[in-house]
């Protein structure tokens, strides 16, 4: 059936982020390496007055390093460091920082063509796109209507019941599910809140939400899973499935 092969996908794409650890283009792992670095005796000197520093400025490979924080106060600015982006800020964010957060790509799947934050990780096979972002994991594809037909019932209810019925649910009310139907432009589509906690591999991972998206004779599903409740990831999907239009 074809809740088995997307349980098959959703795992492989879950224990590819969370068991083998390949993590997203946007969230690089953190990298670690022994540098040779010179200390000697570096003095910093502003407008006449030297500033003492409580670390010690040092030169690598020709380039000097300063610590940002107390260069940057010296001239009385304020220092913010935004973890999200690994980005160190000095006086007001700068909009080029603001805009690296917000880019998006166009991509396409049937007729029906969406953006997506360029900082997601992708991967395209066939008529089908898996993000991976840094809490979880955005599945979608594209079904012909015969194939969303299919389904066990024939209806969303009985899909997601299959999806999730033959692995281990911790959520005791997983046949409860919040079914909203809206409309992007002449788009119609439907969202269900799924919000079902499953066990993959020893892994807990939320079920949170699910979207059929009407294209012509084929409807766009997604599919999204995550191993923590993340208001910047909801915010990007939904961001995602309102940029949706005809091609």
């Amino acid at each position: 059936m074809k809740y088995q092969r997307l349980k098959n996908m959703i795992l492989g794409a879950m224990v590819a982020t969370l068991i083998v650890g390949t993590a997203p283009t946007a969230f690089a792992k953190e990298s670690k390496m022994n540098i040779p670095v010179s200390f000697n005796n570096i003095k910093v000197v502003i407008d006449g007055k030297e500033l003492k520093t409580d670390k010690e400025p040092f030169t690598y490979e020709g380039t000097t390093y300063l610590p940002v924080r107390a260069v940057a106060e010296a001239v009385g600015k304020d220092v913010k460091w935004d973890s999200k982006t690994q980005t160190v800020i000095l006086g007001e964010a700068s909009q080029i920082a603001n805009k690296s957060e917000t880019k998006t790509v166009s991509r396409t799947i049937g007729n029906l063509s969406f953006a997506v934050p360029e900082t997601w990780k992708e991967e395209k096979a066939d008529e089908s796109f898996t993000y991976y972002l840094n809490d979880g994991v955005i599945l979608m594809e594209s079904w012909r209507d015969s194939e969303y037909d299919e389904l066990e019932n024939g209806e969303i209810d009985g899909f997601l019941t299959g999806f999730l019925k033959s692995d281990k649910a911790i959520d005791s009310n997983s046949n409860k599910y919040n079914k909203k139907n809206f409309t992007i432009g002449d788009i119609k589509g439907k969202k269900v809140d799924i919000n079902v906690e499953k066990q993959y591999n020893g892994v807990n991972v939320k079920v949170k939400s699910g979207y059929f998206i009407e294209s012509g004779a084929n409807i766009v599903f997604v599919m999204y899973c995550s191993t923590k409740d993340s208001s910047e990831s909801d915010k990007q999907l939904e961001n995602m499935i309102a940029s949706f239009k005809q091609k």
